[in-house]
């Protein structure tokens, strides 16, 4: 399957899908950034949803990796404690990418919600009511509204309007 061998190549260490440690990504030569493991999962979960695999093909990859890592460097501490030796941070990183990544492959639609859950739709109310919209019922505490509107803006004056010019005198 030519998509499961780009999708090897891509993703293992150094692999120019790795957003930990390949350059394209700005990470110096011989560096790794684990502050983006959560972020590299994600990623990998979307690029497998999004190519049509199993979501248990990115499991099983990223664990089996995560448990390689372990052994290798086991000073390193790296949690295996999750389904298929992977975190679970992991886990949920990479059902989450999934999930987007499959969404991403469907059709556009206006009434879809590409797989997410539809958010709720409250009822309309009226103007000033709330209901998430803030209401200026109470500012109007006090308002007579048989007060007279104050006068137009601005106000009319009997002198005339001065303007401010310059020019210039030549010798």
């Amino acid at each position: 399957m030519p998509v499961l061998a780009l999708l090897t190549h891509s993703f293992m260490a150094d692999g120019p899908e790795d957003l930990q440690r390949h350059q394209r990504w700005g990470i110096p030569s011989n560096s790794f950034v684990p502050a983006y493991t959560s972020s590299a999962s994600d990623h990998f979960g979307y690029v497998t949803g999004a190519a049509g695999l199993p979501r248990e093909l990115a499991e099983t990859g990223g664990g089996m990796r995560n448990l390689f890592n372990r052994i290798r460097h086991p000073r390193d501490n790296i949690d295996t404690s999750g389904k298929l030796f992977l975190s679970k941070i992991n886990e949920a990183n990479i059902a989450q990418g999934y999930e987007a990544g499959a969404a991403a492959r469907q059709q556009p639609s206006a009434y879809s919600d590409y797989g997410y859950p539809a958010s709720a739709r409250n009822t309309a109310k009226g103007i000033g009511e709330g209901g998430g919209v803030l209401s200026f019922l109470p500012s109007l505490t006090g308002v007579n509204p048989d007060e007279p509107a104050p006068p137009a803006w601005p106000p009319q004056t009997a002198a005339p309007v001065r303007h401010l010019s310059s020019y210039i005198v030549r010798p």
